[in-house]
Order: C-alpha cells, then structure tokens, then sequence
C-alpha cells in the first residue's frame, strides 16, 4: 500500500506537467509557437530530472524548440553516463519526503525508485517521438500570429514564410487567414501588403 501512495504521488507531480502541456495543444486556435515552447519546457524539465546538468544543452535562449538542441539532448539520452546515478534522479519534492517517512523494506524502495526512474525516462521517449519533424517551419509560423503580423518591428514578408505556404495560391490563403481572423481587418489588410 505504501509503495502505490509513493508511486501515486511521483506520478502526480509528473502528471502535471504533462497535463499543463496537452491542455496548451487542445486549446481553440493555439499560438504554435507558444504551444511547442509549452512541449519544449516540459522535455527538459524531464531531463533535467535524470540527466547530469553538463549533459543538458544551454536553455538560456528562450522560445520554441530548436533542432540543435533537441538533437544534443536525444544523444545525452543515448548515453548512460549522462544518466543520474537512480538515488539523484529528482523524483520531486513531494515524492522525496513522502518517501523518507514511510516504511519500505530495500527491496520495496529499488523497485519504487527504479519504476519511477523507467517512467521518466519513457516518457523522455515517448516526448522525442511527439516532437515535430519540421521545426523550422514552427519557427516561421511566428509570423503568421497577429501580434507578429501587426508589430512594427520583425514583422515578415511573405517571402519570410514557410515555403510550403508560399506554394499556395495567395488568394486561397488569404481568404483563409480572413476567415481565422474575421473581427481582425487590421491584420488582414497588414497580410495583404505582404501577399
């Protein structure tokens, strides 16, 4: 029974993460950019529960996810001496006092550390796999959102979009985006300049 109330309260923790992040991906009319640097958070925030800190690229730049550093983090993944040492995973705060006032025998605390170790480290996986193939076209989606649209600095030209949206045919698009952004006509004439 203790070993569930353990594995319980590592779970919710972890789980809330999780959560924060798919609710950012159902909302109606998300900022992409917004939702992959949400997914992003949460794929170091589980690694820097069970990876060494100097296996970790640099984090200081914030924003979206970046393919160079998603591909130095998968290859700290790869190698198990990047990997903490299963009594330096952070298993969080909660689950660590819980943990010390309850009684379990060593047989009973391996196996909770080390199913809480494997879960973190398949949900590292099962992020990787989630992660987009096309981060640099998430990257230029900045430009479509009205804030990025409307600023008077950094604002894109349509040459500045996603090749795979200059392919269309500029009126289809514009009649689409007119539709996603009905009560916006300032940011629809500012579309326009750039079409």
């Amino acid at each position: 029974m203790t070993t569930i109330c353990c594995t319980e309260t590592f779970l919710r923790t972890i789980l809330r993460d999780v959560q924060r992040t798919n609710l950012a991906f159902e909302k109606e009319n998300p900022d992409v950019t917004k939702v992959y640097a949400e997914l992003r958070n949460l794929v170091f925030s589980v690694a820097r529960r069970v990876l060494h800190p100097q296996a970790i690229p640099d984090t200081s730049r914030p924003g979206a996810l970046r393919e160079d550093e998603i591909q130095a983090l998968k290859d700290a993944f790869e190698l198990n001496i990047n990997k903490l040492l299963i009594d330096r995973v952070n298993f969080g705060e909660n689950f660590k006092v819980l943990f010390k006032n309850v009684q379990l025998s060593d047989s009973q605390a391996k196996s909770v550390l080390h199913q809480c170790s494997e879960f973190l480290m398949t949900l590292s996986g099962q992020l990787f796999q989630r992660l987009p193939k096309n981060l640099p076209t998430i990257k230029k989606l900045r430009h479509l959102t009205p804030l990025m649209a409307l600023a008077k600095r950094g604002s894109a030209t349509f040459d500045q979009l996603p090749p795979e949206f200059t392919g269309m045919n500029r009126y289809y698009l514009c009649s689409f985006i007119k539709k996603k952004h009905e009560n916006n006509d300032d940011f629809f004439m500012i579309l326009l300049f750039f079409v």
